[in-house]
Formats: structure tokens, sequence, C-alpha cells
């Protein structure tokens, strides 16, 4: 862990790369054990260091997302209880670097709702999916980083792109009522409940007219 108690300078990806291997190896490993070993280890290094992580957060994300698939039930609500630790005390720090790593700790959380094993995970990942929301409507979450033209960097470099600060906004949100929105379809009844209330809740702060037209359809066409 003596990596993460050195501050990682702007625009080096040093600690993204050093987690890469637990990412392949959660993957690709047929072993529970080394699986579970895996999220343990990634779980102790992140809340043990937490101010310090920057971009080994992407990383961090795919390997709780990866285990949010897995066949052992101990591995997911393992990989399950450090993200509800993440989100619920240490949010602001997952945006510290790159706006982006929003879209990553949302798309993680909307993997867990997929859970088979235990549906208070699930509801317990859309709850956190609704906390974020709020915090980014707030703009408690996105400190948004402009060039010289007044433009937005975009945190992945990987996209290429420079964003105004309306449509950066709109790319942050975007996954987040995507993947609610496939939820109100999900054939559990308080998966797509909570699902289908949440996303109303994101239209209404984002004051989204067309999406809350979307919402009153979708109710009077399948209630």
């Amino acid at each position: 862990m003596k990596f993460l108690e050195r501050e990682e300078l702007a625009n080096y990806n040093f600690q993204n790369e050093f987690f890469r291997p637990f990412v392949v190896v959660t993957q690709k490993s047929v072993s529970s054990e080394i699986r579970e070993l895996i999220v343990r280890c990634v779980s102790h290094m992140v809340l043990g260091r937490v101010n310090h992580v920057k971009s080994g957060w992407k990383s961090v994300f795919m390997v709780f997302t990866i285990a949010a698939a897995d066949e052992r039930k101990t591995i997911v609500l393992l990989a399950f209880g450090t993200m509800e630790k993440i989100v619920r005390d240490y949010v602001p720090f997952i945006t510290e670097t790159e706006t982006t790593t929003f879209i990553d700790c949302a798309r993680c959380l909307i993997a867990f709702t997929n859970s088979r094993f235990d549906s208070d995970a699930g509801l317990n990942a859309i709850a956190f999916l609704r906390f974020c929301a709020v915090k980014l409507a707030e703009g408690g979450l996105v400190c948004y980083d402009k060039n010289s033209d007044g433009h937005l960097r975009n945190g992945d470099a990987s996209d290429g792109n420079n964003l105004t600060e309306k449509d950066d906004h709109a790319f942050i949100w975007l996954p987040l009522l995507d993947g609610l929105s496939n939820l109100t379809y999900d054939p559990r009844p308080t998966i797509r409940k909570g699902a289908l209330e949440v996303f109303f809740e994101c239209c209404c702060l984002l004051c989204i007219c067309e999406c809350v037209v979307c919402v009153c359809v979708y109710v009077v066409l399948h209630v």
C-alpha cells in the first residue's frame, strides 16, 4: 500500500495501471478463493488510503463490477459492502481527479442491481444511485476543469473530445438514466418499482419535461 501514500500527479495513470492486473485476474480466474482474495485486497487498499486514490478508481470499480456478477454470494456481498462504504462515506473522492469516474461508479452500482443472490443489495444499489443523482444535481460531485477556450476537458482521454459544461453535464447523467430505464423492465417487481421511482426523481431533478412525459406514458401503459 506504500504506492498509495504518494500523491499521484495530474495526467498520470500509474494507479490505474497498478490495479489493472487485479481486474484481469478477477475476470479470468476460475478459483473463487482467488477472486475473493482479490476483492478483499482491493477493498483493503482503497478503504485504507481512500484520500490518495486518483486514477485507480477506474480499475477499482471494474473489479467490483465483475464481482457483482460472480457466482459466489460471498464475493458479491463482499464487493457490495465496499461499494456501500465508498458511496456512503467517500463519494466526494471519486470525482476529485476525473469527472468520468462518476460514470464508472454508476455503472458499478447498476451491475449490483442485477444480483441474483440478494434482492436487498439490488434495492440498496438503486438507493445509492438516487443518492449519487441528488449529489450530482446539487453540484456536489463534479468539479469541472475548463481549458483556455472555456470548454471542459473530458477525464477519459480516449474520447478525445472537449465538451461544453452543458454537454459534459448530460454526458455524466446519461449512463445513470440509461441504467435506471433498463431496470424498469426488470422481471422483479421490487427492482422495477424502485428503479422507476428513482428514474422519475432524476427526471424531476433535471427538470426534463420530455423524460417526465415518457415516464407517465410508461406508467399508463404498464400499470
